[in-house]
């Protein structure tokens, strides 16, 4: 059998992919083994992202031209790290510090929680004797406490709509 140009251009194509995707492995492997990991708010839209944050995060390396403000368009809850408004940046866990160790020296964590669709979400968050409070509504529906947002047990709701980031102070420590 005798090699076309078309074939050997295609061969090469498939190499090119190829060690492309393993290059791309390589760096997620890389990426989940040393406690990193890139989250990517694409159009702008709310991502959230698996990372072990028990340690706390930190952002690491910013990609956007967005500014990547904590608690305005990135942070973390138990699961992982969350991204929006156009910041991409790579965190990494284990830091020390930050909103979960009393990153504003009141020992207060700031998280966001949204009613995607309009739909009823559940953001589990420690808030056993803690104050909780609406601190930035995000969305254009207005989010008011016992309509449409509360706390329960196991951490604070949101339906109908209601976007907001929420502050949760005092209360018991660790998780």
């Amino acid at each position: 059998m005798r090699a076309t140009p078309s074939s050997l251009a295609c061969v090469t194509v498939l190499a090119c992919v190829a060690m492309s995707l393993s290059a791309a492995d390589a760096h997620a492997a890389r990426g989940d083994r040393d406690g990193s990991r890139r989250c990517k708010s694409d159009d702008f839209d709310y991502r959230h992202c698996d990372l072990d944050t028990r340690g706390g995060v930190e952002l690491v390396h910013q990609h956007s031209k967005t500014r990547c403000v904590r608690g305005r368009n990135w942070g973390w809850d138990r699961d992982g790290v969350w991204v929006d408004d156009g910041c991409d940046a790579e965190f990494r866990s284990g830091a020390r510090g930050g909103w979960e160790h009393g990153g504003r020296g009141d020992g207060a964590r700031t998280f966001r929680c949204k009613s995607y669709d309009f739909d009823y979400n559940h953001c589990d968050a420690d808030v056993r004797g803690a104050r909780v409070e609406l601190v930035r509504q995000r969305s254009k529906t207005d989010c008011r406490q016992g309509r449409n947002w509360g706390v329960d047990r196991g951490g604070i709701w949101v339906d109908e709509g209601c976007d907001a980031e929420f502050r949760v102070a005092g209360g018991r420590r660790g998780r």
